[in-house]
């Protein structure tokens, strides 16, 4: 196997899954994802750094290789420690790496003077998951239930709504950091083979999202671009197994479309696999 694509699966092995010793890596080396450095361009955004913190940006410092923790609610984070070369019980940063939603958060301590920095202005419950991973006590802390982060469950059909159409909405994703203009969201009938398809995307603060009104039906969801050719990234099990290499199924799961129902989080990301 090329040498590239074996650091490529290490460092998803990493973010995704246990991985053995000998595959270790420095944290600066998961930069070479595309989506994660453009999370930690985006969380850096604005900030500016004095010469003693030039480790920071390119994940430069002392640590050891990236750990994937659980907190309180099962939740799985790729956690990263790093501290200042030949200055490492003054100046810390703690990264915590959602790889479910691609977000980045990340805390600086120092001792003299005692002081914490926030990147990407993590609300007050991240703070607080962040400071937990910082005093090794992840597995006791999650995020609320209702935090942006936490998974919710779809709302179940409800016969008799008036309308002869429903809708299905979700968020976007590309495997790099952009997403491309001409991508399509496409939902196929699975009786009659019929693609429905819109380019029609809206933008909710980081993310992109879609929204499409179908007849009552089965659907597999799915996104495709010119950008890859002949791929379609489906709404399949391993998007809602969270994009975990653990998670070995990539079957498009069938999306059941009543009138005047809503389904939400129909997530076609899935643009691994085989």
């Amino acid at each position: 196997m090329p040498w590239g694509r074996c650091a490529a699966m290490a460092m998803l092995l990493w973010l995704f899954g246990p991985v053995s010793a000998s595959a270790q890596l420095h944290p600066q080396e998961l930069l070479a994802t595309p989506w994660i450095k453009a999370a930690w361009t985006r969380a850096l955004a604005g900030e500016r750094f004095e010469r003693w913190d030039s480790w920071i940006a390119p994940l430069a410092g002392v640590g050891s290789a990236p750990e994937t923790r659980q907190d309180a609610s099962g939740k799985s984070w790729t956690v990263i420690n790093l501290c200042q070369p030949r200055n490492c019980s003054d100046n810390k940063l703690i990264v915590l790496i959602d790889p479910s939603r691609r977000t980045i958060h990340a805390l600086q301590t120092t001792a003299n003077p005692s002081r914490e920095r926030f990147f990407n202005r993590p609300d007050a419950e991240m703070q607080g998951l962040l400071r937990a991973a910082r005093a090794g006590n992840l597995a006791r802390t999650s995020l609320p239930a209702t935090a942006p982060a936490a998974a919710t469950p779809d709302p179940a059909p409800s016969p008799g709504v008036a309308g002869a159409a429903g809708t299905i909405e979700g968020e976007l994703s590309y495997p790099s950091d952009y997403i491309p203009p001409d991508m399509q969201i496409c939902a196929e009938d699975i009786a009659t083979k019929q693609l429905t398809c819109s380019t029609r995307k809206t933008r909710a603060g980081k993310q992109m999202r879609y929204s499409m009104s179908l007849p009552a039906g089965e659907y597999f969801v799915f996104a495709q671009t010119k950008d890859s050719p002949g791929q379609r990234a489906y709404y399949s099990e391993f998007v809602v197994c969270g994009l975990n290499a653990a998670c070995k199924s990539h079957k498009p799961i069938a999306v059941a479309v009543a009138p005047g129902v809503a389904r939400k989080k129909i997530d076609p990301q899935d643009w691994y696999a085989p």
